[in-house]
């Protein structure tokens, strides 16, 4: 079972970094969305999790992402939204 915990920066909004969590993760992924706020996604799928948080920092809105079996896709997203 691999797992990752992992935080990063982006110039996105939040609202836009949850947006692109949907695409990839839903949308390209066919993850099951488990759980929304403002702030953050659950997903679950493949017999592992994704957690994806957006928080507004002082420079870059805060990224904090989780999951078990999807490690290689969320390194991916971190690095794709990454300021």
């Amino acid at each position: 079972m691999s797992q990752i915990s992992l935080e990063t920066k982006s110039g996105l909004s939040p609202k836009a970094v949850i947006t692109a969590a949907k695409e990839k993760f839903i949308d390209e992924l066919g993850m099951d969305l488990q759980e929304e706020a403002e702030c953050c996604l659950r997903l679950e799928g493949g017999g592992g999790f994704a957690y994806i948080q957006a928080e507004p920092g002082e420079d870059a809105t805060r990224v904090v992402l989780q999951g078990r079996e999807w490690t290689f896709h969320l390194k991916d997203f971190a690095a794709s939204i990454a300021k």
